[in-house]
């Protein structure tokens, strides 16, 4: 799909400050091309597999499932579990895995909200990378579609009801500072023969956490909650996917899609959160996604969760953690101020950091 649109501005590497607000726009890269596709669905359907597809037949930028690799590894490549025997057990990781040997642990709401501010990392990335250079993507999952594990972990007994609420405090806050997908692309697959793909790729414990219980309740939050609630905002195609279809038909189906079709009805919430009306409205969007991104997720991560034992480690035992974190090879400093990492940090003017810049945070309070 070639285009002329203008190069892509060097985020990664420039920003995108006050100052660059003013000197580069927005609106001149936007195309055809400049959407944002979801890929949803249950677990072992082939999501992954179609999305990278989707993503090259399209010529957009694929953004994998997020995992919490991301937060335990850090910016030097050293993996921040292996520090577990060292630390207190609040502060210890509980990652995908550990999730599937002890679903029903006290720290499973602590694995859930991770995974939720994880998925939303991964998604005002991805709008960083639309703004600021024009091109689409497709991503295996959302932020928007989390709260759907939240509530079958509820419903199979590896959450309570005080972890369950409060993980709702979190998703409500993230929801409200994120923008609407284009385009969600749902695949349908019978249950049985989800079960049967899920023992097939072996991982283990999986078949017995993610049970035939746990994927009625996750099917019914998509199709009763989430493609009901996210089809008022954006285009929704759903597919029977029991045997894998065609993607270049999929591609074909979403060229005839007229995005813009409601665009003179103000008020029709369909495509609202791409409605442009001024390029500085699109101009602050990706201030917001390139160098605010920090600002603007914290907060949604700051409720007072101190009733819930998981979430909050006690001083001594944060202390604790930090002692042994901050004596890490690339943990002591700051990402890219680490002399024994190798790092060249005399006559730095300004540093880059990697999130998490030092280790993981246990406490939410």
């Amino acid at each position: 799909m070639a285009n002329s649109r203008p190069k892509p501005w060097p985020y990664m590497e420039k920003g995108y400050n006050n100052f660059h607000c003013f000197i580069d726009k927005t609106m001149k890269r936007f195309d055809e091309n400049t959407k944002v596709v979801l890929v949803e669905g249950l677990p072992a359907v082939g999501k992954s597999a179609f999305a990278q597809e989707l993503a090259d037949e399209l010529e957009m930028k694929y953004f994998p499932m997020s995992t919490l690799d991301s937060m335990y590894i850090n910016a030097y490549g050293f993996d921040l579990r292996k520090l577990d025997d060292k630390i207190p057990a609040r502060t210890r990781s509980f990652d995908e895995m550990r999730f599937l040997r002890e679903p029903a642990h006290e720290q499973s709401i602590l694995f859930q909200i991770h995974k939720l501010q994880f998925k939303m990392h991964q998604y005002f990335d991805a709008m960083a990378h639309l703004f600021n250079t024009g091109q689409g993507v497709v991503l295996d999952r959302s932020l928007y579609s989390d709260f759907i594990f939240a509530e079958a972990m509820y419903k199979c007994g590896y959450l309570n009801k005080d972890g369950w609420k409060a993980y709702y405090k979190f998703y409500d806050s993230c929801v409200k500072v994120a923008i609407k997908p284009h385009l969600v692309i749902y695949l349908d697959v019978p249950i049985p023969t989800v079960m049967d793909n899920i023992k097939k790729r072996n991982i283990p414990n999986e078949s017995k956490t993610v049970n035939e219980k746990f994927l009625e309740t996750l099917e019914e939050s998509y199709k009763l909650k989430f493609l009901r609630d996210i089809e008022t905002h954006s285009e929704l195609l759903v597919y029977d996917w029991t045997e894998p279809g065609d993607t270049e038909v999929i591609v074909e189906d979403i060229e005839r899609i007229d995005f813009d079709v409601h665009d003179e009805d103000i008020h029709n919430p369909k495509m609202m959160d791409w409605r442009f009306r001024k390029e500085w409205d699109a101009v602050e969007k990706r201030w917001e996604f390139t160098d605010q991104k920090i600002n603007l997720i914290t907060p949604c991560f700051m409720h007072s969760v101190l009733h819930i034992p998981a979430l909050v480690a006690d001083g001594n035992e944060m202390n604790e953690y930090y002692r042994v974190v901050d004596e890490t090879p690339g943990l002591k400093f700051d990402y890219g101020f680490n002399p024994s990492m190798g790092d060249p940090y005399l006559w730095k003017l300004t540093r880059k950091i990697k999130f998490p810049a030092s280790g993981t945070h246990t406490s939410f309070s």
